[in-house]
């Protein structure tokens, strides 16, 4: 059986990016790539929901003070377990100290892209690995950090813009029911997921790099890297 909102206890953010029409008239897999907010607490019963459903790797995006601050209660024997923060200690790692007055959020993701182009090839590089099973792919809201990968992954995979930024717009339903960012007022507009933000980061690719394919093999990845992602998340 396969989820579009995967039902764990201690998510609200947790999505399948399988069934997604692809431009060569192909679809993602399911159960292959699978983004989400915080798993840090997941519970008994979601280790062994995810281990059914097929996850076999977990990449937190998180920095090194946000896994201090939380703990991490995933066992190793479970999963392969991957750390690999998209952000530096001197980076925006709580989105409220951003000044959306002046600059979209937009603009914060093409930031992450121009400095974590090495880090991005090394994720496209781990999802592609056959051997990695499913891969559960997390930063604290799985929005952001978590939004750009997805997004990326589903570029690389053929799938159109309007389908992307769907996905990525669609994060907001989400997050608006998680009572943690509901009670953060400070949060105000960044809890959103304006397609706009999401846009910049499609057109950027387009105008700097034709395409992203071009921008992860300017930062090293290989044909043969893109070739194995689709083989192993695409239905032919």
């Amino acid at each position: 059986m396969s989820f579009v909102r995967l039902p764990l206890e201690t998510t609200f953010n947790t999505r399948d990016l399988g069934g997604i029409p692809t431009r060569n008239g192909n679809f993602t897999k399911w159960a292959q790539l699978i983004r989400s907010d915080d798993v840090s607490k997941v519970t008994p019963h979601d280790v062994d929901w995810l281990k059914k459903y097929g996850v076999k790797t977990i990449i937190d995006l998180r920095s090194n003070q946000e896994r201090e601050e939380t703990g991490y209660n995933f066992n190793p024997h479970d999963f392969s377990l991957v750390h690999l923060p998209l952000m530096s200690s001197e980076g925006v790692d709580d989105v409220t100290k951003y000044d959306v007055d002046n600059v979209s959020m937009g603009d914060l993701y093409i930031q992450f892209l121009k400095e974590g182009g090495e880090k991005f090839r090394q994720l496209i590089e781990i999802t592609a690995d056959d051997n990695n099973g499913g891969v559960l792919f997390h930063c604290a809201a799985g929005k952001d950090r978590t939004g750009v990968l997805a997004a990326l992954l589903l570029s690389v995979l053929g799938a159109g813009k309007g389908d992307i930024l769907a996905n990525y717009e669609t994060t907001y339903t989400y997050l608006s029911q998680n009572p943690l960012f509901k009670s953060r007022s400070d949060y105000g507009e960044l809890l959103q997921s304006r397609r706009e933000w999401m846009e910049q980061v499609l057109d950027f690719l387009d105008s700097e790099y034709q395409g992203s394919e071009n921008y992860l093999k300017y930062y090293g990845a290989k044909k043969e890297t893109m070739e194995m992602l689709r083989y192993k998340c695409l239905s032919f």
